[in-house]
């Protein structure tokens, strides 16, 4: 790229003009959005579904991200335990039609002197647009112009499943730190909560459970929402920020509990806490 093309980029990337119209239109159908592989189950699948009405090319990649305290993702060049090499998943690279689906299989094989813990890897789906085959050559580029200059911008929208192995360990635990919660307007409660990592084996997923200081479950009485919450195994404190509608009126305090998605059927949340509100 010529140091004019560069500049223009960097105009365009500023204003918010990268993208241009008909980008909104592109998107990929995941499932699951997540994928935990274990000594025991060994494989799985991933499918992408094309919801455009168009032929689409998706290609699959690995990537790497680590998970900072505020939940956001960072894409990172090298974890200290990467499932990078002990993946296997085929295909790579596909053309789906209209309303079409692809099975993208995972596999996972661990050599003999494997440590025990928790490998972690992203597969990033990334809807390539229309196929060559299919469309006018350079159809995948939609041009920008600025003044007289013309940039072709490629234009690929992407998602990632996260999969996580787990080799001579179990799911992880948290429990709740900090919990505060105030009004925020007539109908509704700003929840601000921190997890603490336990450390006590891979990365630890479930759903938090919020309610109005009555009896959880059976029959959910006095709940009000859940929220999915994960904390990656490396990181040791997650912090979350929600804001719960609560139409029945304003409860004078409000209560979380912490229940794994391990956890038995019919189980009450662990380590719930109420504070007023």
């Amino acid at each position: 790229m010529s140091r004019t093309s560069c500049f223009l980029w960097l105009i365009l990337t500023e204003l918010g003009l990268l993208l241009p119209s008909g980008v909104a239109a592109q998107s990929i159908l995941l499932t699951p959005g997540s994928l935990v592989l274990t000594d025991q189950q060994r494989s799985g699948e991933i499918t992408v579904a094309n919801t455009e009405k168009r032929p689409v090319s998706f290609r699959v990649e690995p990537a790497l991200f680590r998970m900072r305290p505020d939940g956001f993702l960072d894409e990172v060049d090298s974890l200290p335990l990467s499932a990078a090499a002990l993946l296997r998943f085929a295909p790579r690279q596909f053309e789906l039609d209209p309303g079409g689906a692809q099975v993208v299989k995972v596999a996972f094989r661990a050599p003999s002197d494997l440590p025990n813990g928790e490998y972690r890897l992203h597969l990033r789906l990334r809807n390539m647009g229309a196929p060559l085959s299919a469309s006018p050559a350079g159809s995948t580029e939609e041009p920008a112009v600025v003044g007289e200059v013309e940039l072709k911008i490629p234009v690929t929208v992407a998602r990632a499943v996260r999969i996580m192995v787990r080799h001579g360990v179990g799911p992880g635990s948290v429990e709740l730190g900090n919990v505060k919660a105030q009004r925020a307007g007539a109908q509704a409660i700003q929840i601000d909560l921190s997890l603490l990592n336990q450390h006590t084996g891979g990365s630890a997923i479930g759903m938090l459970v919020f309610d109005t200081n009555q009896t959880v479950l059976p029959g959910r009485a006095g709940e009000i929402a859940r929220r999915r919450y994960s904390v990656y195994a490396d990181l040791d404190q997650r912090d979350y920020h929600f804001l719960l509608p609560t139409p029945s009126g304003m409860p004078a305090q409000i209560c979380v509990g912490v229940l794994a998605d391990n956890a038995a059927a019919g189980s009450q949340p662990v380590d719930r806490r109420c504070t007023p509100v």
